[in-house]
Parts: structure tokens; sequence; C-alpha cells
């Protein structure tokens, strides 16, 4: 299991319509943050995953935040790096595909839209907070109209 978690095994394939709505989002001045519950040392495979399937990340040290370690669940450093995450202001969106970090990010950043991704997640995740939209995919009609 130990290697299951190393650079070598993130060959993580985008969800449909992902790369498209990523890039959109940056043509028209988003600034785009990757919160991932995925160990710092991961960071390389991360960053080399984002690039081999054109995702666009600025500044490879603070567009990408990670988990330091494993010694945390990555509720719990999701709620850690929400502070981090106000610091670049006014927040249009969230997406996760773990219910629990979907109420989260709702929890922190109240007046943003946030987006549960209904693809892989725990088993028995807890229900939703009102207002958190849910999607299937990037190529969900009106997503850009509603952000944009």
């Amino acid at each position: 299991m130990k290697d299951f978690f190393s650079n070598d095994y993130i060959v993580d394939k985008p969800i449909k319509g992902a790369v498209n709505f990523v890039n959109k989002s940056k043509e028209v001045g988003f600034e785009i943050i990757y919160l991932t519950g995925r160990f710092e040392s991961m960071r390389k495979g991360t960053i080399e995953n984002l690039e081999e399937n054109n995702f666009p990340i600025k500044d490879k040290n603070k567009s990408l935040i990670m988990k330091p370690s494993d010694e945390m669940t990555d509720h719990e450093f999701k709620h850690i790096a929400m502070e981090e995450i106000k610091k670049y202001g006014n927040i249009l969106a969230g997406f996760d595909n773990e219910p629990i970090n979907a109420n989260i990010f709702k929890e922190h950043l109240p007046n943003s839209q946030i987006f549960f991704v209904e693809t892989n997640h725990s088993l028995n995740p807890p229900n939703l907070k009102d207002d958190i939209h849910t999607i299937i995919n990037f190529e969900t009609k009106n997503l850009l109209d509603l952000l944009y």
C-alpha cells in the first residue's frame, strides 16, 4: 500500500468537461487553486498529472495546496486549508467529490457556489448542506452561466 501513495501511482483521468471548464475559467480571469488530500510527498506526481491533462497551474507552490502528511484525515486538513484559501479573497466556487468536504467548503465559504461532484466517494456520507449544487461532470448545462 505504501507505493500507492507515491508519485508513480498518480494516474488520474479528468472528469468529463473538467479540463475545458478550468481552462475557460482561467481565460476569463479567475485564479485556479487546487486543494487535494494527497500528501505533500506526492506533489511532483500531482503536478505532472495536472500538466499532462492540460490543467493550468500558475504557481506550483501556491496554486496547489496539499496535505502536509498522513497524520490527519482529509476533512480535518480541508478545514485547516480553508483559512489559507480565504487569503485569496473572494472565492467564486469550490468543487469536491466528498460530501463531507463540500459541506466544509460551504461552512467556510458561505457566499461561494459550492459543488458536490458525484463520482466515487466514501460510504455513508453526510447529507449535503443547503445550497450545495450536485453535478456529475463539468459539462453540466449552465454550469458556466451559473458562475460567470
